[in-house]
C-alpha cells in the first residue's frame, strides 16, 4: 500500500517538480563510462547533479540529469562525498540503471513529533546536500515532503508522515541508498 501510494507521489515528483530544460542538440557528445572492473573508492556529488568517481589511479564523471558519463570534470561545488562502501553503492546503481520506479526502496524512521516535521525533513536533507526541498501533500492527517539535490535530478527521497505514527516512511530509488545510509547513522 506504502510502495504504490509512493510510486504515485514520486512519478509527480519526477515529472512535475523538475523542470524541463530545453538544449540544442549537442553533436558529437563524448561518453566516458568507466570498465566493469573499476571499483570506486570515492563518490563525490556536486550541486549539479554530477557524480565524480574515482579511486587511486582514475576518475570517472556521470550526470544524473542526463543520466550518461560524462567525458569533462564537473564545474558545479561538491555537496557530499562518500567512501568505500557507499562509493560503490552509487557506483553500482548508476552503472545497473536501476533507478526506475519498480526499484523503489522503504524504510521507517523514528520521529519524535517535538520538531516540526517540514523542519525536520529540511535539515535532515540539508545535511545531506539535498537542498532542494518541495511539498507533495498536505492534510491534517499525513504530510509528504520530497528532497533532491536540485530540481533538473528526476528523483528524491521522499519522505512521509501520518499524524498517528510515531515513525516517518522514506520511500527512494537505489541512488539515494548512501544519502539514506548516512540518515540513519544521524538518527
Amino acid at each position: 500500500m506504502f510502495r504504490k501510494s509512493f510510486v504515485l507521489l514520486l512519478a509527480l515528483a519526477t515529472f512535475g517538480c523538475s523542470n524541463n530544460i530545453i538544449t540544442p542538440d549537442k553533436p558529437n557528445v563524448l561518453h566516458c563510462p568507466p570498465a566493469q572492473s573499476f571499483i570506486p573508492a570515492v563518490a563525490k556529488v556536486t550541486l549539479s547533479g554530477s557524480l565524480i568517481f574515482s579511486d587511486e589511479m582514475s576518475e570517472y564523471y556521470f550526470d544524473l540529469p542526463s543520466d550518461s558519463w560524462l567525458c569533462k570534470i564537473p564545474s558545479s561545488p561538491v555537496v557530499n562525498v562518500f567512501k568505500d562502501s557507499n562509493a560503490q553503492a552509487l557506483s553500482v546503481a548508476v552503472k545497473k540503471k536501476n533507478n526506475n520506479i519498480q526499484d523503489i526502496l522503504e524504510i521507517r524512521l523514528e520521529f519524535d513529533g517535538k520538531q516540526g516535521f517540514k523542519d525536520f525533513v529540511s535539515k535532515q536533507c540539508a545535511s545531506q546536500g539535498l537542498s532542494y526541498l518541495f511539498e507533495v501533500s498536505e492534510t491534517v492527517e499525513q504530510k509528504i515532503y520530497g528532497c533532491q539535490i536540485n530540481p533538473q535530478v528526476k528523483s528524491a527521497i521522499m519522505w512521509k508522515r501520518t499524524s498517528r505514527e510515531n515513525f516517518i516512511e522514506l520511500a527512494y530509488l537505489p541512488v539515494y541508498q548512501p544519502f539514506v545510509n548516512r540518515l540513519i547513522e544521524l538518527n
